[in-house]
């Protein structure tokens, strides 16, 4: 093959891996994440290691609940590109899902330590939200070790544990009373809800759950929550028709609901 029937090939490489990557992040935008997975795999097939589409993929295999490869992908991600910030974001909210809260923090705080200025609406509201869903009962540990994420802790709905059952209506109507956002308030009803449910005082949780639904019936965390939650009221019929409303099926959540 001569030079310049090599340069030819090159050039129609990369034009294909670039429409490779572009369909890729077409289809990330429009949630399809089976198709994104297919398009990554079509990509490293041809050795482009584009950082943006494996974090697309990690990001993807996470919302299909296989978050054992969306760890790999989450790292292959950060060897290509260690400054990557919203692939730190996910990896958080992964140790968040295994209750690996320090390491969690830890993600968070680098991320807005190296680069807040850098982070979209929805990613610092990311943020904002799992501070606030993971907050709870560590605030004082999160002022002490991470100074710049204690700057999202709610210190006004910080209620010491034994005055939350005494100050329940108190807290419920000063939460849907303030000036915080919808998804505030939310991630807020949710925290206090998840306090009820560690105390076993799951008609309280309930209570809180609803009213998280009442201003968004389509919430993913609210929803997850309160299948979570039927289930251990006893109500499984309820729950696996609450769980059906999730966009995406959630085999965690159905193997939790065939347990027991």
């Amino acid at each position: 093959m001569g030079k310049r029937s090599r340069q030819i090939k090159k050039k129609q490489g990369t034009q294909q891996n670039a429409q490779l990557k572009s369909n890729l992040q077409e289809l990330f935008a429009k949630r399809q994440y089976s198709e994104v997975i297919n398009e990554l795999a079509e990509l490293i097939s041809k050795k482009c290691y584009d950082a943006d589409a494996m974090y697309a993929g990690a990001y993807s295999y996470y919302m299909l609940g296989d978050n054992e490869r969306a760890v790999v992908w989450a790292e292959n991600t950060l060897k290509f590109a260690p400054t990557h910030l919203p692939v730190r974001i996910l990896l958080a909210r992964l140790c968040f899902h295994t209750d690996k809260l320090d390491s969690g923090f830890a993600l968070l705080e680098y991320v807005l330590q190296h680069g807040k200025e850098n982070l979209s609406d929805d990613e610092t509201e990311m943020i904002r939200q799992l501070v606030l869903e993971n907050s709870f009962g560590n605030e004082a540990e999160i002022a002490r070790d991470y100074p710049v994420l204690s700057q999202y802790l709610p210190s006004k709905f910080v209620p010491k544990q034994q005055e939350l059952a005494e100050s329940e209506q108190d807290s419920l109507a000063e939460i849907c009373a303030s000036h915080a956002s919808v998804k505030e308030k939310i991630g807020l009803l949710n925290r206090f809800a998840g306090g009820f449910y560690v105390s076993n005082e799951l008609l309280q949780a309930e209570r809180y759950l609803e009213k998280a639904l009442a201003y968004d019936e389509q919430d993913e965390m609210t929803i997850r929550n309160m299948v979570v939650l039927q289930k251990a009221l006893g109500n499984l019929e309820k729950a696996q028709a609450i769980a059906a409303k999730l966009p995406i099926t959630d085999f965690v959540l159905l193997s939790h609901l065939k347990m027991g």
